[in-house]
C-alpha cells in the first residue's frame, strides 16, 4: 500500500515499454507476412477478411448443410447416406424436400401440394412404373415384395395381406409389370446401356435455398439413365 518507489515503477515503466515494442514488432511482422503472400498494394482491410469469411462460410454452408423444411440441420454427406434407404427417402424426405414431382404438385396449387404430402398415389401406372423399376434396377428388392393372387385390391384377401405387409401387390399388377420388364429385358440395346451402372442413386442440394432430392436410376461411365415406364 502507499505510493511504490521510484526504481519499481521505473522497472514497470521499461517493462511496458518492451511489452508495446514486442507488440509493435509483432503487429509488423503480421503485416509484411500479409505483404508477402497477398502484394503489397492488396493488403486486406479487416472489413474485406470478414466479408470474405463470410463468403466462405455461406459456400461451405451451401455445399456442404442441408436444412430440411422442419428446420433441422444436416450434414449432406450423412444426410446422402440415408437416402439409400427407401422409407427415409420417401416418408420422412418425401414430407421435409422437394423434388420435381412435389414442385409440380405446388405449381397445381398449394391444396394439390399439400393432398400429395397426405395421400399416397396408388394409380395403376405409378404401381406398374414402381414394380418395372424394382425388378429392373433393384431386383433383390423386388424379391422381397408379396403378391396375391387377386384381380383387384377390393379383394378381402388383398386388405388383409395389405395390412400386415405395405409392400403387397395383386398379381394382376405383376403381370402387367412384367409385360414390360421383360421387353425391357429382352431389349439387348437398353440393357447395355444399364450394364455396369449404380442404380437408385440418391441425392440433395439446395436449390433456391431449399432441399431439393433426386434419385438416379442408373449412372456411370458418363451417362445418367432415367428409365420411364
Amino acid at each position: 500500500p502507499g505510493q511504490q518507489p521510484n526504481m519499481i515503477r521505473g522497472v514497470q515503466r521499461n517493462k511496458n515499454k518492451e511489452t508495446e515494442h514486442h507488440a509493435s514488432k509483432t503487429h509488423t511482422n503480421t503485416e509484411q507476412l500479409l505483404e508477402e503472400a497477398l502484394g503489397e498494394d492488396s493488403l486486406p482491410c479487416a472489413s474485406k477478411i470478414e466479408a470474405s469469411v463470410a463468403a466462405w462460410l455461406r459456400r461451405y454452408w451451401k455445399d456442404n448443410m442441408i436444412m430440411t423444411l422442419d428446420g433441422r440441420f444436416w450434414e449432406k454427406d450423412m444426410l446422402i447416406k440415408e437416402m439409400y434407404d427407401d422409407h427415409f427417402y420417401y416418408s420422412y424426405l418425401g414430407q421435409y424436400s422437394l423434388s420435381s414431382s412435389s414442385v409440380k404438385k405446388l405449381l397445381d396449387s398449394p391444396k394439390a401440394y399439400i393432398k400429395s404430402l397426405r395421400q399416397s398415389d396408388n394409380s395403376p401406372a405409378l404401381i406398374a412404373g414402381r414394380l418395372v423399376h424394382l425388378s429392373v434396377l433393384e431386383p433383390e428388392k423386388f424379391q422381397e415384395l408379396n403378391f396375391v393372387d387377386v384381380q383387384s385390391r377390393n379383394a378381402k384377401a388383398f386388405k388383409e395381406a395389405l395390412a400386415e405387409n405395405p409392400e403387397t401387390f395383386t398379381i394382376k399388377e405383376y403381370n402387367s409389370a412384367m409385360y414390360l420388364a421383360e421387353a425391357l429385358h429382352n431389349n439387348k440395346h437398353a440393357m447395355d446401356l444399364l450394364s455396369g451402372l449404380d442404380k437408385e442413386v440418391p441425392m440433395i442440394g439446395n436449390l433456391f435455398d431449399k432441399p431439393f432430392r433426386c434419385k438416379a436410376d442408373a449412372i456411370g461411365n458418363g451417362r445418367i439413365i432415367d428409365l420411364k415406364t
